[in-house]
């Protein structure tokens, strides 16, 4: 948990928006799912993110992430998301990740009037390794 917070404190961002997971564990989905979700250490992460962050001069913040994964983040009709794809209702593939990281951040963005930067994640093109992808940067204002 120390080197993923570390490598997430070194972005060049000043306020890190993360789902609000607190209620994930109390989900019924199966003995299987929720041994599994019972292994991450959601709140260690955030709370070791939020402590560290202080002595950066970073903020951390928590959304609500209902239905992230399922919209488009660019406000046209919902798709389909299907493993690691996320099929926009005009053609266009994304990863489901990205999509639904741009609109937890856009959620923020719209509370807090803060802009937002990212990387378009289309046809699924994601590096796990430093993000490679060579797709250009948008901000919303």
């Amino acid at each position: 948990m120390h080197h993923v917070s570390n490598r997430v404190l070194k972005t060049k961002c000043d306020v890190l928006v993360l789902e609000d997971l607190s209620g994930i564990k109390q989900k019924r989905q199966g003995k299987y799912r929720n041994r599994k979700k019972s292994q991450y250490s959601w709140r260690v992460l955030r709370d070791m993110l939020t402590y560290k962050a202080l002595f950066v001069e970073k903020r951390v913040v928590t959304v609500n992430p209902y239905n992230t994964s399922k919209d488009d983040y660019r406000g046209i009709e919902s798709g389909v998301r299907k493993g690691c794809r996320y099929y926009a209702s005009d053609g266009f593939v994304f990863d489901a990740d990205w999509n639904a990281s741009i609109n937890i951040g856009l959620r923020y963005s719209s509370v807090s009037g803060l802009p937002v930067s990212f990387k378009v994640p289309q046809d699924g093109d994601l590096h796990y390794i430093g993000r490679l992808s060579q797709e250009p940067i948008v901000s919303f204002f």
